[in-house]
């Protein structure tokens, strides 16, 4: 479901609403760029509600000296992290490519540019929806995640 939040900034495009729907803990997560990166998916999984999602951590004796995986739907990836501030992008790069085709996240363009960025996780058929209804108004307002550039360091 769409949360009333998005819909209304897409109708009214204002900063209030922008705010409004930033502040919106149920829909949105948020991500401070020295964040736990195990913690990021456990605020996806708190607004998706998939019942699967999941992050493991572990220590080992090779570099970086930890190791992260993430499961969801029967599959378990490893997130290839660097142990430094590009780790955030990483993790929610991996996680997104982990739920798609089902879900995806996209950045909330009004965060950008602060070391805490929003992110907005739906299904993959909500997000069709309001490309459909609201058509630039969406990549106005939430950008996909790419590999490139890195969100949180600019490379």
């Amino acid at each position: 479901m769409i949360p009333k939040t998005v819909e209304q900034l897409l109708e009214i495009e204002t900063e209030d609403a922008a705010e409004q729907m930033m502040d919106d803990e149920a829909s949105v997560f948020v991500v401070d760029w020295r964040e736990m990166d195990d913690a990021i998916v456990e605020y996806c999984e708190d607004i998706l509600q998939t019942g699967d999602l999941e992050a493991e951590v572990n220590d080992i004796d090779d570099d970086p000296g930890i190791e992260m995986f993430i499961s969801h739907g029967g599959q378990r990836v490893q997130v290839p992290l660097k142990v430094g501030d590009e780790d955030r992008h990483i993790t929610l790069y991996t996680l997104n490519e982990l739920l798609k085709p089902a879900y995806e996240i996209r950045v909330c363009v009004a965060s950008l540019g602060s070391d805490t960025l929003v992110f907005l996780p739906l299904p993959a058929a909500d997000w069709k929806d309001l490309e459909e209804r609201h058509g630039e108004k969406v990549a106005k307002h939430f950008l996909p995640i790419q590999q490139r550039p890195n969100l949180f360091t600019g490379k």
